[in-house]
């Protein structure tokens, strides 16, 4: 018997596409089924598919397109990991964009997404800049990463993001 997939965008045919939206679907599952409260179980399911964009949008593209996102239970929180590849040019850009938001006091970060948000600007590859203030607002600012030099033209990046439980 032949499945199709036609109900999906164009974009979201692949197998590891629709790998990708039954485990986002295991996710929201597996947090109801543990009694999260709503208000985590929503801050857990935005910053992982923000990381998910995140790997999309902006990873390297490599002929095995290495990647990995990892949500794990830890006691009283949730820690959220992402690794892919990118482009080594690209690694100052990235860490410019965390750095400037775990130096701002949180009223700053939600003025920010505010006004990024309501300007409607658009990068040339059509993101909008608000996936790492967004993370930060919902994680209290709980935010690691580093790179990992692969070769000459890329390296591996490493992204955490924790959440409390309360």
């Amino acid at each position: 018997m032949t499945t199709t997939n036609a109900w999906l965008p164009t974009e979201l045919r692949t197998a590891r596409d629709i790998e990708t939206i039954a485990g986002f679907d295991h996710l929201e599952s597996l947090l109801s089924l543990m009694k999260v409260e709503t208000v985590v179980r929503k801050k857990v399911l935005y910053v992982v598919t923000e990381c998910m964009q995140n790997i999309k949008q902006h990873g390297a593209t490599t002929t095995d397109r290495t990647a990995s996102l990892t949500v794990s239970v830890e006691n009283d929180r949730f820690v959220i990991i992402s690794k892919n590849m990118i482009a080594n040019p690209a690694i100052g850009a990235v860490k410019a964009a965390i750095d400037c938001v775990l130096s701002m006091p949180p009223s700053s970060i939600r003025h920010n997404y505010l006004k990024k948000l309501s300007t409607n600007n658009w990068s040339v590859d059509g993101t909008a800049g608000l996936g790492f203030p967004g993370i930060a607002r919902k994680t209290g600012q709980n935010l690691c990463y580093s790179f990992d030099p692969v070769n000459n033209t890329q390296s591996l990046f490493h992204f955490q993001a924790v959440i409390y439980r309360k």
